[in-house]
């Protein structure tokens, strides 16, 4: 059975012992990676798109909200909180799971991950990896 740093080495082509693991964080020298299974992916992935409510387009984030919240609303909220927008915003949309997976579906999990590149790397034994630097 492959785990998770023996798949990473794998990938990076070097030995499991030149890296480091904190967590579900996994480096050699300045390059960190995220690694995980696709249900942890998609766990992460969903925590990512909640804590950053603020930053999508107010289109998007109208297009799940509740009735009569337009893409203004959202825009105005935006404009003046900021990151601080992302509380209000989890109130205004209807369905928290459907906007999550909507949102995976047009810009992908490495998205939401792969903070270096914005890639989703398939390594051996059902791992995935994402560059965070």
């Amino acid at each position: 059975m492959t785990t998770k740093i023996d798949a990473l080495a794998t990938y990076l082509s070097c030995s499991a012992d030149d890296i480091t693991v904190n967590g579900h964080y996994y480096a050699l020298g300045d390059k960190d990676y995220l690694v995980v299974t696709d249900d942890e992916a998609d766990e992460a992935a969903r925590e990512s798109i909640l804590d950053s409510l603020w930053a999508f387009r107010p289109s998007f984030l109208a297009a799940h909200a509740v009735e009569g919240v337009d893409a203004e609303v959202f825009c105005i909220v935006q404009s003046a909180k900021f990151e601080d927008a992302t509380p209000i915003f989890k109130r205004l949309i209807t369905d928290l799971d459907a906007f999550v997976a909507d949102a995976i579906a047009l810009d992908g999990r490495a998205r939401f991950l792969a903070r270096y590149d914005g890639n989703e790397i398939e390594l051996d034994g059902g791992f995935f990896a994402y560059r965070d630097n």
